[in-house]
């Protein structure tokens, strides 16, 4: 798909303050993750879906699976796969794959 909002912006590493405005947006993200969220970072917004899995059957009693890359107090639909999905949504101007990431 076309994207909404093209931009210029090239992939580099973040500046902490990009990192702490990031890790608050992505922190309300999955404090509702059956809603669609717009990430708005360097200048450009991203959209993602819904979490996949969130809808399960009593989500509140089911562990998240362990994994050396992810804090274990976390509620289970936030994977690997959900983290991933997100980040290639937010590539700019929607270019890039799961692979990539």
């Amino acid at each position: 798909p076309v994207p909404r909002v093209r931009t210029d912006y090239v992939v580099r590493p973040s500046t902490g303050e990009e990192k702490r405005v990031f890790q608050e947006q992505e922190r309300y993200r999955y404090s509702q993750p059956h809603k669609a969220f717009t990430f708005r970072m360097h200048g450009f917004e991203s959209v993602v879906g819904p979490v996949k899995g969130v809808f399960d059957k009593e989500t509140s009693l089911n562990k998240a699976r362990e994994h050396s890359l992810l804090r274990s107090d976390r509620p289970a639909y936030v994977t690997i796969l959900s983290l991933v999905r997100d980040a290639a949504a937010r590539l700019p101007n929607g270019e890039g794959t799961r692979a990539e990431i």
